[in-house]
């Protein structure tokens, strides 16, 4: 460790700079990046807990190697997407996936219970909806409505241009609409 290194002590030991770095960087995206994969794994807790550890490693040996990173948001993002996507390559189906939800019963209240069903009847019409797009529809809905990011902050995450964020949202929202206007029809 070298004499200018500011230093720190959690349960006795020593954390160099480059130690304390990390650490803010996972303090602050820790729970983004939990959010991002959660629903990328429909809603797996534990699975979601697995992936995001080994985000961090893989992130640390990284950090380590090239003394930190630049751009360490998109970076971060880049290895949870990596890790979902070989995770999902691994499984038998995607489909299999389908997002589950579970809810506590509302209270027995005059009407609650309709508008607790109403919603759940939403819910499960959009996760249906979206569950037929495509994963790079799927990608910048979750990320632009469900994580609340910005265009720029989604183009810098998948590396892709902003116009092609913007165009990716478009179609998703039309491809929903048109099969969700289908489903009214069938129904």
């Amino acid at each position: 460790m070298k004499d200018n290194e500011r230093t720190i002590v959690i349960n006795n030991r020593k954390m160099s700079s480059l130690d304390q770095q990390f650490l803010a960087l996972y303090e602050q995206y820790a729970d983004p990046l939990y959010r991002f994969i959660y629903y990328k794994v429909r809603q797996d807790h534990e699975l979601a807990q697995d992936i995001l550890a080994q985000t961090f490693c893989n992130a640390w040996n990284s950090f380590k190697k090239k003394g930190g990173f630049e751009h360490e948001q998109a970076f971060l993002y880049k290895i949870a997407r990596n890790l979902v996507i070989d995770y999902i390559k691994k499984a038998s189906t995607q489909r299999e996936f389908l997002m589950e939800e579970d809810f506590d019963a509302p209270d027995d209240r005059d009407g609650e219970i309709v508008n607790f069903l109403d919603h759940q009847l939403a819910l499960e019409v959009c996760k249906n909806l979206l569950a037929s797009l495509p994963d790079t529809y799927i990608e910048v809905i979750q990320l632009r409505f469900i994580e609340d990011r910005t265009i720029d902050e989604i183009s810098e995450l998948l590396s892709i241009s902003k116009n092609n964020v913007s165009l990716r949202i478009h179609r998703a929202l039309k491809s929903m609409k048109k099969l969700y206007e289908q489903e009214l029809q069938t129904t």
